[in-house]
């Protein structure tokens, strides 16, 4: 059984999709640090404070390994990372195959010359 990949737009076409994904991906990451900043001052004990229903709310969400807050953190700057990466391998594969395709074709011409 073989993993087989059909192409049914241009290498072009992939290129422009994945150099987009690549820049929003840097784009997410790049917001990213302000809001997760943002989240972690308003964490803070200062802005919860501590009254009876604060330590409440603080026991449940201070709760787990990691907490639910520190897990979607975690979770919102791998999808940046992955963006990113993903976008990159994609062009740089597409790079790669026409490159490689145009050397087969050269390669076919030298020998069949049409």
């Amino acid at each position: 059984m073989s993993n087989v990949v059909k192409i049914t737009s241009s290498p072009a076409q992939l290129i422009a999709a994945a150099t987009v994904l690549t820049a929003d991906g840097e784009a997410l990451s790049a917001e990213l640090t302000g809001l997760l900043g943002d989240i972690e001052r308003l964490e803070s004990d200062a802005v919860i404070g501590r009254d009876s229903f604060a330590e409440e709310f603080v026991k449940t969400y201070r709760r787990g390994d990691p907490t639910a807050t520190d897990a979607t953190k975690q979770a919102a700057r791998s999808i940046a990372t992955s963006a990113t990466e993903f976008g990159d391998a994609v062009a740089s594969t597409m790079q790669d195959y026409m490159v490689t395709d145009g050397q087969g074709a050269a390669d076919i011409g030298s020998v069949h010359p049409a």
